[in-house]
């Protein structure tokens, strides 16, 4: 997991970080064709020069308050098996100890997984987030 004790980027005399990494996949509005759970999602997203690893973040509003603590990841996609229905949010940010800050998050996509799965939006890490 990703946590704020583990990575503290705000070092004032590192440079501002680049801007925020832009999502590839799943595309934003995209839909499932099936309704068999769980379901395998990919992310992926354009990497920054020097970043070091990302954090994603997975939510079930489009507020983005409902949200899977963000999961450390450090390459530039994930494979997550999503276990229920629902329309998802999902968005990006990198880190290195580079920078003196992380960059913003990206931009929001959302995708929806059909009904028909075990009760709706569930959200779970994926069991290898590397």
């Amino acid at each position: 997991m990703f946590g704020s004790n583990s990575y503290q980027p705000f070092d004032p005399n590192m440079p501002d970080p680049p801007a925020a990494p832009a999502l590839l996949q799943p595309v934003d509005g995209w839909s499932s064709w099936t309704d068999t759970y769980p379901q395998n999602v990919h992310f992926a997203w354009q990497p920054i020069p020097l970043a070091q690893f990302y954090e994603l973040q997975l939510h079930t509003d489009s507020l983005l308050l409902n949200s899977h603590p963000g999961m450390r990841v450090n390459g530039t996609s994930l494979d997550w098996s999503m276990q229920g229905y629902g329309r998802y949010y999902w968005r990006v940010r990198a880190a290195s100890r580079s920078w003196n800050d992380y960059t913003e998050w990206s931009s929001r996509f959302s995708f929806e997984l059909p009904g028909g799965g075990p009760g709706g939006s569930k959200l779970h890490p994926p069991d290898d987030h590397h």
